[in-house]
């Protein structure tokens, strides 16, 4: 009889699902529950309570992009407990374990979407980034369209194989952007959010963007929303124009450092911004070791908290160089795992964290540890 933390089998995959059918108020097709049964029960991790199981969570193995650099990812979702077993510090002590597992297969770093971000800030993981959201009703559209080279191509099957490059291009301008698969693909073009596209094709034949979309009782959502120059976005924008008629309101999600608002001067269409996603460094050294520093000129020592992840508390030097290196001096930066993450995740200013006292350390310090930094925007389209 199983009792405690168990990695799920085949016998236990149903027990699973029937939780996740619960806990997320959902009755899956038979398409959808023959399509979870297929799922690697590898890649969950149980609670079990005198042989039921009580708790599960699952552990993606993923990839995401630091710029140019692809770092391994362990996705956290489907965390679920039966009410009968909440408030026993179940979950906590899967993630201890997950964070373990996570570490032995090399993933660097942990991103989930939260039902709670109070609640998993507990366990180390902080705000990932932030979003904005365009709303334009009709009256917004009414624009003249821009005048530029590029032409729009509707997407077909015969040419969705032009869009993969292109997102992979435009994925390292940014932190965090996830690296899709085949079958990442294919979901997506298999989806209803992404049933309708169109691409934008330069003189010499080449793909400077695209659009995913969805359009259905007068309302337009856009899925993906790529691009790789301003003349590729003016003309994708373009899109949105010639659905005035078709369209009551239309909605795309970009980057919280997107000004696309100047591109109307005049029109005041609404614009939200939206956290999304939580991030966290499962492994500090090897990370540090892995991050691109500009010239460290001067040793610089960070002193690291994390309760979840105990080989995380220690001390670290960045050697000038780039080495890193643990060590026993005393710290110029103490900080928490969330804070460290904010950082070097969310691309948030230690100087903010500082003034906002979220780490101990001087003015002059942060102010050096921020000029060594190469961060790019956090952004992330995908969910799971």
């Amino acid at each position: 009889m199983k009792q405690g933390i168990h990695q799920l089998t085949k016998e236990d995959v149903k027990a699973a699902i029937e939780l996740s059918q619960y806990a997320f108020q959902r009755v899956l097709s038979t398409e959808e529950y023959n399509k979870r049964m297929e799922t690697p029960p590898e890649e969950f991790f149980g609670y079990f309570s005198d042989g039921q199981l009580a708790s599960k969570l699952r552990i993606r193995p993923m990839h995401v992009y630091m710029k140019d650099t692809l770092v391994k990812m362990g996705g956290v979702s489907n965390v679920a407990t039966w009410p009968e077993y909440r408030r026993q510090r179940h979950v906590a002590k899967l993630f201890a374990k997950a964070f373990e597992a996570m570490r032995d297969h090399g993933q660097l770093v942990s991103f989930l979407a939260p039902f709670s971000f109070a609640f998993y800030r507990r366990l180390g993981y902080e705000t990932l980034m932030t979003r904005k959201r365009y709303t334009f009703t009709n009256e917004d559209l009414q624009f003249r369209p821009f005048e530029t080279s590029l032409r729009l191509e509707r997407m077909s099957k015969q040419n969705q194989h032009r869009l993969a490059p292109v997102y992979e291009q435009f994925a390292k301008k940014f932190q965090n952007m996830l690296f899709r698969t085949d079958d990442w693909w294919s979901e997506i073009l298999e989806s209803e959010a992404a049933k309708h596209g169109y691409l934008a094709i330069d003189e010499s034949g080449q793909c400077q963007g695209y659009m995913l979309f969805s359009m259905m009782d007068r309302q337009l959502h856009v899925r993906d929303f790529i691009f790789l120059t301003e003349e590729a976005k003016k003309t994708l924008w373009n899109v949105f124009k010639q659905h005035d008629s078709m369209a009551d309101q239309l909605t795309v999600v970009m980057p919280e450092v997107d000004q696309s608002s100047l591109l109307y001067r005049q029109q005041a269409f609404k614009q939200t911004l939206e956290p999304y996603f939580m991030g966290r460094i499962v492994d500090v050294l090897p990370f540090l070791r892995m991050y691109p520093f500009q010239q460290v000129e001067k040793p610089l020592t960070i002193a690291v908290k994390d309760h979840w992840a105990p080989w995380n508390e220690a001390t670290y030097t960045l050697q000038p160089g780039g080495d890193v290196d643990m060590t026993d001096d005393e710290a110029d930066i103490v900080c928490d795992i969330q804070s460290l993450s904010a950082i070097f995740l969310s691309g948030v200013s230690p100087v903010a964290l500082g003034e906002s006292e979220w780490l101990q350390a001087s003015p002059a310090t942060l102010t050096r540890l921020e000029s060594i930094l190469t961060l790019a925007p956090s952004y992330l389209i995908d969910g799971y």
